[in-house]
């Protein structure tokens, strides 16, 4: 695959687990928060490196833009290798993702609430990572598709 498919891929992943995090943490409490993860890291990196710490408005922006920015990243290795198994490596990297953020955030320092709250906010938390990485696989395997000639058929008797 080449690299505009799997960055295109890698980013519709990225959108996808992102607008489930927007659109359902306004209607499930328990849903993740993973803003709020990102926030927090983002706050870690500033006092890190001595910088007083943005307003909750610009954590926010800061956060969103790198979740978007390292997701894609992440995601975009769903289109290394043969688009055959594209949606099968999504589905792998969206699923050690989402156990990554339910069970590492602690061992990083950073509050594991937004992912660990409840045992569904754990569940939401793997599943919105899965359909990222199953999105990122999908597109990309699309966009390839699309881009390859068809072979061509030649007709023979013999």
């Amino acid at each position: 695959m080449n690299i505009l498919s799997s960055l295109a891929g890698g980013l519709a992943g990225a959108l996808a687990v992102t607008l489930l995090n927007e659109a359902l943490k306004k209607i499930d409490p328990n849903a993740p928060r993973m803003d709020r993860m990102g926030m927090d890291a983002v706050s870690k990196g500033f006092r890190a490196v001595h910088k007083p710490v943005p307003s909750d408005h610009k954590l926010y922006r800061y956060g969103m833009l790198g979740d978007l920015v390292a997701n894609t990243l992440y995601f975009s290795f769903t289109g290394k290798g043969s688009s055959r198994k594209s949606l099968f490596r999504g589905g792998l990297l969206g699923l050690s993702s989402g156990m990554g953020a339910v069970f590492t955030p602690e061992y990083l320092g950073l509050d594991p609430e937004p992912s660990n709250r409840t045992t569904k906010t754990q569940v939401m938390t793997v599943a919105y990572y899965l359909i990222g990485g199953l999105v990122a696989g999908a597109v990309s395997k699309m966009i390839e598709k699309k881009n390859t000639p068809a072979p061509v058929r030649r007709f023979s008797v013999f």
